[in-house]
């Protein structure tokens, strides 16, 4: 349970190492907007809450993304950024790497991401060598 003075990335960072999806979806806005950098196909701009939400859930799919831990959730008005430790898929191994997640709020809620990966060349080559099929 979050305190009346916690900010909300700091709830959504607390639902995130928990794995709580639930809380983690509700926090964000319905216009919300990802912004993905990188050459691979989910590079680029995803508006609203089940664009953003798709293009994360294609993302984690490929890389086959998982949270090792958070690193830093750094927290302002209106805005924030967590530092995240996950790994990725490569073929029979997993390799590691840090990701700077920005964050802009409005009204409590997430309405903006921007993702900073720090091997953004592997991320791209992981996300295309693992495309996902085309849904009928």
């Amino acid at each position: 349970m979050s305190s009346p003075t916690e900010h909300p990335l700091q709830v959504y960072a607390r639902a995130w190492a928990a794995g709580d999806l639930r809380t983690m979806f509700a926090m964000y806005h319905d216009e919300v907007v990802f912004r993905y950098f990188g050459t691979h196909p989910l590079a680029g701009v995803h508006r609203g809450k089940a664009a953003a939400t798709t293009a994360m859930k294609d993302f984690s799919l490929r890389t086959q993304r998982q949270l090792v831990r958070l690193v830093e959730v750094m927290v302002g008005d209106g805005c924030g950024v967590i530092v995240s430790r996950e790994s990725f898929a490569q073929g029979d191994t997993r390799v590691e790497m840090e990701r700077v997640l920005r964050y802009r709020l409005d009204g409590g809620k997430i309405i903006e991401c921007r993702v900073y990966d720090e091997d953004q060349r592997l991320v791209d080559s992981l996300v295309v060598a693992q495309a996902l099929p085309p849904t009928p």
